[in-house]
């Protein structure tokens, strides 16, 4: 499945209470243009804003996290780990760098950042979450289940949660669970195109072949460009 990015901050600091001078005007525009997907212009606001007042750390965050956008993970890890430095009791911050740690291909340091993130926050499921697909992807299979299990507790209607943990399963050729598990993700999230491909590659693993062209039309319906899925089908159709 595709990289996710951590969800956004809120702003928990009222503006009266950073530093003025012009500086709500910047922390807005950069809100705004980073909300309509202009991240080089939601920089530049964000850094205006640091000039004026280079103490807040939500400043660095929200900055962060617009390089985080653009794929600038040099800077954007540069940007939280001032954030940290600046409020090292935020565990935002440690799952933001984490995520980009991730990113960057850097495991065993982004599940250091995800282990701080949880200790400050033991109800942060988005962290358990991606710590979780990191144990995954470093074939630690019972730590990620233990994990995304804790990320359902915490949120038991992420459909990405469960998607995850079928991917755990399907490592390990439960393809049973596998098709629980993407089942209970396609409920959460009906219209998401990869959830019923990898489902249906499962059936026909299975032998299911009849579920297996459903579930691949159906995301070739949803989305036409998925390649691995048409050569699936493809493959089906012509046994």
């Amino acid at each position: 499945m595709e990289p996710e990015d951590v969800p956004s901050k809120e702003e928990d600091t009222p503006l009266n209470e950073i530093n003025s001078d012009n500086l709500g005007y910047y922390i807005i525009s950069g809100q705004h243009h980073f909300e309509k997907g202009e991240y080089d212009a939601a920089i530049k606001f964000y850094s205006e804003a640091i000039g004026i007042d280079s103490n807040e750390a939500l400043l660095y965050g929200w900055r962060g996290e617009a390089y985080d956008k653009k794929g600038q993970y040099d800077a954007a890890f540069e940007d939280f780990s001032e954030a940290i430095r600046l409020d090292p009791d935020d565990a935002f911050y440690f799952a933001a760098r984490g995520n980009v740690l991730c990113k960057k291909g850097q495991s065993d340091a982004a599940i250091r950042d995800f282990n701080e993130a949880v200790r400050l926050d033991p109800n942060y499921a988005w962290a358990y979450k991606k710590r979780g697909e990191v144990y995954l992807w470093m074939k630690q299979y019972d730590a990620a289940i233990n994990d995304l299990n804790e990320a359902i507790r915490l949120d038991p209607n992420n459909a990405l949660a469960y998607a995850e943990r079928g991917q755990v399963y399907l490592a390990e050729d439960k393809y049973e669970a596998v098709i629980k598990e993407f089942s209970e993700a396609i409920r959460l999230d009906p219209n998401n195109a990869v959830f019923y491909g990898i489902r249906g590659k499962v059936y026909s693993e299975l032998g299911q072949k009849n579920l297996a062209i459903q579930d691949l039309e159906k995301a070739l319906g949803l989305d036409s460009d998925i390649e691995w899925v048409k050569e699936e089908l493809e493959e089906i159709n012509h046994e």
